[in-house]
């Protein structure tokens, strides 16, 4: 402790220099943060799908099935309850990015909703109301719609000239983005009666739990045999799968381990630069000391407390504050799939903090103490 002076007298030579430094520091560890945040994010999201739940499609284009299929999906062994999904393409006056509806019976829905959210209210004002509509959280911030409502949408493609809903509350996602939750919830029996008869009767999947999710496999691929040789064959996955389909976690985390690698071997060369450049330009101050007989080690330890001082600060910086943010709050309005990483994460960081700034000062260090008296005018 006594010769912390040293350290202080190091940092004090080059503010501008040693705030650089610090800020280059702490945004390798911001990377280091965000990208395991967001591999920690699609984990979460993997995790929150039920085992429980299958996603039934058909197979080959257009991939539609008969809205009757429900009841003969009941009646496979292992199934437990049923609900179908229809989707409709809509657009909304000048509004160029489209509007998702999803006709559902929201009564069947509900039970298997397992990543959406609406009060009881909304529920009960949906069922009384005729031509009802529940709106996502993500379209009433982009529209400016309210309770009450009245809301013209224009189908794209086959459909009426014009849809008319009102609204009646609002939903959203369990802890993801308001910009994901942009669609309206629509009646489904409302909805088909308003379509052609060829395109009336017909549903874009159907969503189903089993009784037991140990044998929700199993269960699948009885679903796809009990339709094989029907009109409308199906294929089926766990709903968990079928929200996989197209992501690839392994690539992510490669990818989010590459970015962090780089960014730490970039600022171990700048630290290391740094401090190397630090020494050479105090050779002769060093040599002074050694002269009136201050030990290489003291020196040493002078230089490397500088170096600590550099990343930790730089750790510090990132890594404090990010643990009293929640991640997703703060990135969910950018459509980030963002959640907090795991507490280890923080310990994690300040030990690679620990070893940049000892891997940074080898070089420099090995120079001071091997640094001779007599060149103190060097």
């Amino acid at each position: 402790m006594r010769y912390l002076w040293l350290v202080w007298a190091g940092l004090a030579r080059d503010p501008l220099r040693v705030a650089l430094t610090t800020g280059s520091v702490a945004v390798a560890f911001i990377l280091l943060w965000l990208l395991r945040g967001v591999d920690s994010g699609i984990a979460h999201r993997i995790d929150s799908v039920p085992a429980d739940l299958l996603h039934v499609i058909g197979r080959g284009f257009p991939g539609y099935l008969p809205v009757a299929s429900l009841h003969a999906l009941e009646d496979v062994p292992g199934v437990a309850h049923v609900a179908s999904l229809a989707y409709h393409n809509s657009t909304y006056r000048d509004y160029k990015g489209g509007v998702l509806l999803v006709a559902v019976d929201l009564e069947r829905f509900l039970p298997v909703a397992y990543d959406v959210r609406m009060d009881s209210e909304t529920v009960q004002a949906f069922l009384a109301t005729p031509g009802a509509a529940i709106v996502g959280a993500g379209a009433v911030e982009r529209f400016g719609w309210q309770r009450g409502d009245r809301l013209r949408l224009r189908p794209i493609g086959v459909g009426p000239e014009e849809w008319s809903f009102e609204m009646v509350g609002t939903w959203d996602y369990k802890g993801v983005s308001l910009q994901e939750s942009v669609g309206l919830f629509v009646d489904y029996a409302h909805i088909d009666q308003t379509l052609p008869e060829e395109e009336a009767g017909r549903v874009g999947a159907f969503v189903v739990r089993v009784h037991d999710a140990n044998r929700a496999n199993a269960v699948s691929a009885a679903i796809d045999e009990r339709f094989r040789n029907s009109s409308a064959p199906t294929l089926t996955a766990t709903t968990r799968d079928a929200w996989m389909s197209g992501r690839h976690p392994g690539q992510v985390r490669l990818a989010a381990n590459a970015i962090v690698g780089a960014s730490f071997f970039a600022i171990l060369f700048c630290t290391g630069g740094v401090m190397a450049q630090s020494v050479r330009d105090r050779y002769g101050e060093l040599a002074m000391m050694k002269s009136l007989g201050f030990r290489g080690g003291v020196l040493l330890c002078g230089i490397a407390g500088e170096s600590l001082a550099v990343c930790l600060a730089g750790a510090a910086m990132a890594l404090v504050p990010a643990a009293l943010v929640d991640a997703g709050e703060l990135l969910g309005q950018y459509g980030a799939v963002v959640y907090p990483p795991r507490p280890s994460l923080y310990a994690f960081g300040f030990v690679v903090a620990l070893l940049l700034a000892v891997i940074s000062v080898a070089l420099p260090g090995w120079r001071v103490l091997r640094l001779s008296p007599s060149e103190v005018g060097r």
